[in-house]
């Protein structure tokens, strides 16, 4: 079964228009001549003519038939004695009829072109309207006072307000009073027929802060009298702050290269040190001349050795910054137990503390466990423990020791040692900065050994904020 549907059809109301007729015939057939019955035709034509599916030639056929059914009616009430009678007021009547159609009908399809006009008119505004709405920058239009009288979606986003209530608004609402000057030199501008592009800064209802590009063309009517500014908002904060960001960036970039030109020059001038001075004392012991005592002769081997010993741990350390900025150390944690790694690292630190005559302290539960990578942890606590044992006199102490807090093992290498002062302390991890200073015994500083500690360290630290992230 399909369903009814009620379907109009304009031949029903023809046959109905044209039975009408015959009855308003019939009608001033039966009356006598005298009475006239022509203006009843024009009821049902009139009707015909006016109904919405209703075409010319269908009125106008009916006029025909009612100027028929008239000469009829005409002529056999006058009993069929006369027949240019009828046949005139027939011919007149169907002027009169035929003249009213023809209007409706011109009126119709004038109404008919205007609906269709308004349609696509309407149809183009809304087309353009949903491109306008839709396109990623903010539209309006404001008058000469500088108020919204039209703003598309990206414009009330832009401005942080709802939908339709930028209209009316003053475009002096969303700015600072210092600003306000820079809006009423662009007006004056566009009243003078000229465009213009500017940045502003504006603040929303809700307090962001936003800086804009405002595209500005004036408007005109034709005696040219200045209307308002059609304007393109476009929203560049993200661009100002990727701007803003990169600066900063390429600052912080060239005062690392500066820092690390610098620190390159500190190396080569401690490198040509040591390397210099092996240099003249093999000069001095092959010059043939030159004739040393047994005594003497085990300084200058003494002397060679510490050279040697301080320029190779000099590039042992050099190396191993280089390839830590460089990337090509595996962070590798594991499971360990802190007070074995520590006592392997004593071993190595024992001698430089006995010689110092100093004492190193132990202070680490067994039962600490940590997750770290060995070969980073070993080279952090050497460093820190040499250079305690480095800064600290003759007879003095040196402790490594344990603690927990907030569920993290706090671990520190103390001693009693000379300190730093306060401007070490603030460049301490400055590469570009001189921090090198001899140790209580003369002991030679290059100040890689932190640095190296410092990279590790912060490996472990972001490795524990991943896993606490997770």
């Amino acid at each position: 079964m399909f369903p009814i549907r009620e379907v109009e059809k304009p031949i029903k109301v023809f046959v109905a228009t044209l039975l009408i007729i015959v009855v308003i015939g019939y009608f001033d057939y039966i009356t006598s001549p005298e009475i006239s019955f022509s203006l009843f035709y024009l009821i049902p034509i009139t009707f015909l003519a006016f109904y919405r599916n209703t075409k010319v030639g269908t009125a106008l056929i009916s006029t025909i038939f009612a100027s028929i059914v008239c000469f009829l009616a005409e002529y056999y009430s006058r009993n069929g004695t006369s027949l240019f009678y009828p046949l005139w007021n027939s011919i007149m009547r169907l002027l009169v009829y035929s003249t009213p159609v023809v209007l409706i009908w011109y009126l119709k399809e004038e109404r008919r072109k205007q609906m269709k006009t308004e349609e696509l008119l309407r149809l183009s505004e809304e087309k353009y309207r949903t491109i306008v709405d839709n396109i990623g920058e903010g539209v309006a239009f404001l008058d000469p006072s500088e108020q919204f009288i039209f703003a598309n979606h990206s414009a009330e986003k832009i401005f942080g307000v709802d939908t339709g209530t930028l209209l009316g608004t003053q475009l002096q609402n969303f700015i600072a009073q210092a600003q306000y000057q820079i809006i009423q030199e662009e007006t004056i501008k566009r009243s003078n027929g000229e465009n213009s592009v500017y940045q502003l800064d504006i603040l929303t209802p809700n307090g962001e802060s936003k800086t804009i590009v405002i595209t500005a063309v004036p408007h005109f009517d034709s005696k040219n009298c200045f209307l308002g500014t059609y304007g393109v908002f476009r929203d560049i904060t993200g661009e100002k702050k990727a701007e803003q960001e990169i600066k900063q960036k390429n600052a912080i970039l060239q005062k690392t290269i500066a820092d690390k030109d610098k620190f390159y020059s500190i190396i080569a001038h401690d490198l040509r040190g040591p390397i210099s001075g092996i240099a003249g004392i093999m000069e001095i012991m092959v010059d043939p001349t030159q004739f040393f005592s047994d005594t003497e002769r085990n300084e200058i081997k003494t002397e060679l050795r510490e050279s040697a010993r301080n320029t190779f741990n000099l590039l042992e350390q050099l190396l191993e910054w280089s390839r830590m900025e460089n990337g090509a150390i595996e962070f590798t944690p594991q499971r360990l137990v802190l007070s074995d790694i520590i006592e392997a690292c004593i071993i190595i630190n024992s001698k430089q503390a006995k010689e110092k005559g100093i004492e190193l302290k132990v202070d680490i539960p067994k039962e600490f466990e940590v997750n770290a990578d060995v070969n980073m942890l070993k080279t952090i606590i050497r460093n820190l423990t040499s250079n305690a044992i480095k800064y600290s006199n003759k007879g003095g102490i040196v402790t490594i020791s344990a603690t927990v807090y907030e569920g993290m093992i706090n671990l520190s290498v103390n001693d009693t040692g000379i300190g730093m002062s306060k401007e070490i302390v603030e460049n301490i991890y400055n590469a570009g900065f001189n921090t090198r200073r001899s140790g209580t015994n003369g002991e030679q500083s290059y100040g890689l050994g932190l640095l190296l500690c410092k990279e590790f360290i912060e490996k472990h630290v972001r490795a524990c904020k991943r896993i606490v992230h997770q």
